[in-house]
Parts: structure tokens; sequence; C-alpha cells
């Protein structure tokens, strides 16, 4: 969707969704599209990542920004813009990895 917009369903944590969709009370993301979204393991937030945007935004269980991060070159440690940012992964140890075409890989640790 244009704008993108962020749905729950309720889950038994077993697979099993049940009842509507119910939008979060965000409705509105600042971003143009969603490419990919990912968890963070270690707080349970969303990672939804916007090629068109080139930004990866955390959202907490609300749908609330939390913090964001720009994949445009000259920051966080990017020489150059990534391309075509369409998969984004983090481990338990807060490592950060993304996928872009055409065949990138990106691996983003803190320092």
């Amino acid at each position: 969707e244009r704008p993108p917009r962020l749905y729950q369903w309720k889950s038994n944590g077993q697979g099993q969704v049940t009842g509507e969709k119910t939008p979060l009370p965000s409705d509105s993301l600042d971003l143009r599209n969603l490419s990919a979204l990912g968890i963070d393991p270690r707080t349970g937030h969303l990672l939804a990542l916007s090629a068109d945007s080139n930004m990866l935004l955390e959202l907490d269980e609300q749908g609330e920004q939390v913090s964001f991060m720009t994949l445009l070159g000259g920051f966080n440690g990017l020489q150059h813009t990534i391309p075509r940012a369409e998969g984004v992964a983090m481990d338990d140890q807060g490592t950060l990895y993304m996928v872009s075409e055409p065949a990138l890989f990106y691996r983003f640790t803190k320092g």
C-alpha cells in the first residue's frame, strides 16, 4: 500500500492467526514502500526496510518509530548508497544483515 500501513492479528504463537486484522495506531510510516520486514530478536521490535526511501525503521509493538538508519552513501559506514535494499535480518548479537540487488550483501555491527 502507499503509504504503507501496519496491521496486527492475534496469534497463539504456534502459527495460528485469528480474528480480524487491526490497524496499528501509527497508520502512516515515513516510507514510500516496504521492501522487507525483520525482527530484532533482542527486543521483538519490527525492522521495516524501504529501498525507495533508502531507509530502515525500527518500530515498537505499537508501530511507533524507535529509531532509523539511512542507507545513503556517506552515512553509517557506507561509501555508496545501497542501490536496492530488498532484505533485512538481525542476529541475537545485534548484527544487522542486508541484501540488495544486484547480488550485494551488507553486514553492520556496532563498534
